[in-house]
């Protein structure tokens, strides 16, 4: 690592443990929070805290801005900002050339939904298409999922987004 990297992780570091120290010593003060002394030292808790119901005006606005959101399938996103922008054809295998599985964009678009729902791919699987055969997921995952390719993706997306006027416009305020 460089020293410029040290160096932020040092004090990083330094913030992070202030942060526990101070948070630690207002526990005594909390009605709500003991100290008990074990073999391995102090152990810090709180009680549970009690729920504060929601008021009204706070669920209705929920409701009112949820029933304006539109519903979102995130695989479906992925595979038309595909169809749109070709951003999965920047993912390329690892030493095997330009060869190229057949609906490949398909299974990565399927590998990339995984890792952004921390899921694994049991809901993705289906057996009778090829895409989504539990093989060709981890195939893909571990022969076409990389950092440069997401790196690589993810600036094709960016660009794509850029080229929008009302995007552009909202990123000059």
């Amino acid at each position: 690592m460089s020293t410029v990297t040290d160096e932020e992780l040092r004090l990083l570091s330094n913030r992070l443990d202030l942060a526990f120290r101070e948070i630690g010593d207002r526990i005594p003060m909390n009605p709500a929070g003991t100290v008990v002394n074990t073999t391995e030292g102090p152990d810090r808790s709180l009680e549970r805290l009690e729920k504060i119901e929601e008021l009204a005006r706070l669920i209705a606005s929920r409701a009112a801005v949820n029933a304006q959101l539109p519903r979102l399938d995130l695989s479906e996103l992925l595979m038309e900002m595909h169809a749109r922008i070709a951003f999965a054809n920047l993912f390329t295998p690892v030493g095997e050339g330009g060869s190229r599985a057949e609906n490949i964009a398909t299974s990565i678009c399927a590998v990339l939904v995984a890792e952004a729902a921390n899921i694994r791919f049991e809901p993705l699987i289906r057996l009778d298409v090829q895409p989504f055969r539990r093989s060709r997921l981890s195939w893909v995952k571990r022969n076409f999922r990389r950092a440069e390719m997401l790196i690589a993706a993810n600036a094709a997306l960016v660009a794509a987004q850029n080229a929008i006027p009302l995007a552009s416009k909202m990123g000059q305020w």
